[in-house]
């Protein structure tokens, strides 16, 4: 069996703390050289439910990046420094 995994050191400075709507956001307009970040997130979903796993972070995610996408058809560009973050400042997804 062959396997593909990604790993994060979550210490070092280059990974950012995001908002739930930043994560969105990226989540719906992110792509990389193996596929979209939301074809990822929906694979991990995938997986979880069926091994019975129930995330409600990771549902809860895929459920706003799918209202984004809906709400915004022609999603703006990958991320990219140029784009601003989103107002974070209200409460998140609870």
């Amino acid at each position: 069996m062959e396997a593909l995994g990604f790993v994060a050191n979550h210490e070092t400075s280059e990974i950012a703390l995001l908002c739930h709507a930043d994560q969105v956001r990226h989540v719906a307009t992110g792509r990389g050289a193996h596929g979209t970040s939301l074809d990822y997130l929906e694979g991990i979903a995938a997986h979880f439910a069926a091994l019975g796993i129930d995330d409600s972070e990771v549902a809860g995610l895929l459920e706003d990046v799918r209202e984004y996408l809906a709400m915004n058809p022609e999603p703006p560009p990958p991320y990219s420094a140029a784009i601003p973050s989103v107002n974070c400042n209200r409460a998140s997804r609870a």
